[in-house]
């Protein structure tokens, strides 16, 4: 968190912390779940707004019921922190 929050990559971070890019993105998912990271640090603001208004359409934070639905334009990461984002979003409306 630390080290993205200096303007460091995710690849940056893995290296420098001896982790592959997809621990150090389960990591930072974490943050924006917890609400400590804007998720449109880390995807674009324009597939958020995809990937929410689909997840609301299939009533589904299923990453890969998501991605089958999504084109490959979409990665599993940016799915990943989208949902993350969502649930920090629902959370923020309780």
């Amino acid at each position: 968190y630390k080290l993205f929050k200096e303007g460091k990559s995710i690849k940056q971070i893995a290296l420098e912390r001896t982790l592959v890019p997809g621990t150090v993105e389960g990591h930072l998912a974490h943050y924006v779940r917890e609400g400590l990271i804007d998720v449109k640090e880390l995807i674009d603001k324009e597939k958020y707004k995809k990937i929410a208004s689909l997840a609301d359409e299939l009533d589904t934070l299923n990453l890969g019921q998501l991605k089958a639905e999504l084109s490959n334009d979409f990665s599993y990461r940016e799915i990943r922190m989208a949902v993350s984002g969502i649930m920090a979003e629902r959370d923020k409306e309780e």
